[in-house]
């Protein structure tokens, strides 16, 4: 898992608006189901015989109103039935037959809203929308000077937006209606979160107030800050290898393989590990800074074939830990300890004890590795 995090702002307004939220299986959907299989009719009659018989003929007549008022059903023209007590007939419009073959409505909401929105190339990139979060404005209308409402609410007008209701959860939305003016308020500063693991992608908005971050793996949490809680969140499709390989490529340039999908580095007695973790400070990714992550599991390899052998050869110099008989016993050791590296440089496969007994002779204290390299010499001796 990766988790990156920057700061960003959202710009507020709030704005009149009529929306529809979608609910999927409500009970409205089974009348238009039952108006659909009756050939795009429906009477109230019907409504209680096959769907509510315990409510009264008049609350039927009510509910097909109701679905009238919506859009979903029409009666003007319609005639009577031929029964001794008439009653209106209504008909599905194309939304009512959209809505009963999707199973799917849309609830009409009406009022002031408080509108976020980001100017962010990124995020409207990984979200699909510049729309971050509509939410009911609770207290009294704001006083300010009123000006246009912003491009956005034309360009997503009777389209679907993605928003997180008050349980948090994700809801879709359709904008049917705005005002033409709106009351623009102070930006919000937020934590922009982008947590990502396997194929999968999190984004989160937290208030900067409200903030309470999420300790990096293997590292101690951060200290609270004041919390009021999630402002927004959104699931989408990202790929983890994808990230990291970005954020490797942003860090080391050329010296990351994308190829092989390792760092070249120069030998560094210090360092021997083919395999860390690694902390960068301000990774950038798509062009966008965020605070410090750490990525764990990097392979390191030496930069070419000379730097590959004098990292073998002060691995082996530090780390051979058993005694050795022939030749081909201590290349099967070479090979099961620095398969990394010699799959990459092959031709150190070659290299011999009585190579390496010569340079280590010229070390201080290298009595015992050579003794474990020349056994059968210093067993004989």
């Amino acid at each position: 898992m990766i988790v990156l995090r920057g700061k960003e702002k959202l710009a507020l307004y709030e704005v009149l608006l009529t929306l529809e939220k979608e609910q999927k299986n409500p009970p409205f959907v089974a009348i238009l189901k039952r108006a659909d299989e009756g050939g795009g009719e429906i009477t109230p009659a019907q409504v209680r015989a096959d769907l509510l018989p315990a409510l009264p003929l008049t609350a039927c007549q009510n509910l097909l109103s109701r679905l009238e008022d919506l859009g979903y059903l029409s009666s003007q023209g319609a005639r009577t039935n031929g029964s001794s007590k008439s009653e209106t007939i209504f008909y599905l419009t194309d939304k009512g037959e959209a809505a009963a073959q999707t199973q799917t409505f849309w609830q009409t909401e009406k009022g002031l809203y408080d509108l976020y929105l980001s100017e962010s190339t990124l995020v409207q990139e990984l979200t699909g929308q510049p729309l971050i979060k509509i939410s009911p404005h609770y207290g009294p209308p704001s006083k300010g000077n009123p000006e246009e409402v912003p491009d956005v609410l034309h360009d997503y007008w009777n389209k679907e937006v993605r928003i997180m209701d008050k349980e948090g959860h994700e809801e879709v939305v359709r904008i049917v209606h705005f005002e033409a003016n709106c009351i623009p308020m102070e930006p919000v500063e937020v934590t922009l979160e982008i947590e990502v693991a396997g194929e999968e992608g999190t984004i989160r908005f937290m208030e900067v107030s409200s903030q309470k971050s999420m300790p990096q793996p293997n590292e101690a949490p951060a200290p609270e800050a004041k919390s009021n809680g999630l402002l927004a969140k959104f699931h989408t499709s990202l790929s983890e290898e994808s990230v990291r390989e970005e954020l490797l490529k942003s860090k080391f340039g050329a010296s990351y393989d994308e190829v092989k999908k390792v760092i070249r580095v120069p030998f560094d007695p210090n360092n021997l590990a083919w395999v860390r973790d690694v902390k960068l400070e301000k990774p950038t990714w798509r062009g966008v800074s965020f605070g410090p992550v750490r990525l764990e599991k990097v392979s390191f390899l030496p930069a070419n074939e000379q730097e590959a052998r004098m990292w073998v050869e002060e691995w082996l110099f530090r780390n051979i830990d058993r005694y050795f008989w022939d030749e081909e016993e201590f290349r099967t050791y070479v090979e099961e300890k620095l398969r990394p590296i010699l799959d990459h440089y092959p031709e150190l496969k070659n290299l011999g004890r009585k190579e390496l007994v010569e340079k280590f002779s010229k070390r201080e204290n290298a009595f015992y590795t050579i003794a474990k390299l020349e056994t059968t010499t210093y067993l004989t001796y």
